[in-house]
C-alpha cells in the first residue's frame, strides 16, 4: 500500500515541523494497520531528495521500531568519514536558534 503525505518543509516552515509531520503519518499508518490491511510495525519509507533525508531521520528517531526499511533516492547522504573529504560541514553556516542547534548536536557528533 502506498501512502502520500504532504509535510511542511523548511525554509517555509520552522525546523522540525516536517519531521513531526512525517512521524505523525508513520504513527497513524501503524495505528490503522488492520484497517489498511498492512503488517503492523513493518513500514517502508521511499522518498527522494530532501524528503529522502527526512525519511532517514525518521527511521533514526523511530523509538517505536515501526520503520523497517528506508530508501533515500539521490538524497544528500555521504557516509564517508568527514576527515577523508574535501568538504567540511560547519554548523555555524546554518541559521538556528539555541534549541535547534542543541537538537542537531545531540544526534550527530561534530
Amino acid at each position: 500500500m502506498d501512502t502520500l503525505a504532504f509535510i511542511r518543509l523548511t525554509p517555509e516552515n520552522p525546523f522540525l515541523n516536517g519531521l513531526k509531520d512525517c512521524m505523525g503519518v508513520i504513527s497513524w499508518v501503524n495505528h490503522h494497520a488492520d484497517k489498511l490491511r498492512i503488517y503492523k510495525n513493518d513500514i517502508s519509507l521511499v522518498r527522494d531528495s530532501a524528503e529522502g533525508n527526512l525519511a532517514i531521520v525518521c527511521a533514526l528517531n523511530d523509538s517505536a521500531k515501526q520503520i523497517t526499511q528506508v530508501s533515500s533516492i539521490y538524497g544528500a547522504l555521504d557516509l564517508i568519514n568527514p576527515s577523508q573529504t574535501f568538504y567540511h560541514w560547519n554548523l555555524s553556516s546554518y541559521p538556528m536558534n539555541r534549541s535547534q542547534k542543541a537538537y542537531i548536536t545531540s544526534i550527530i557528533r561534530l
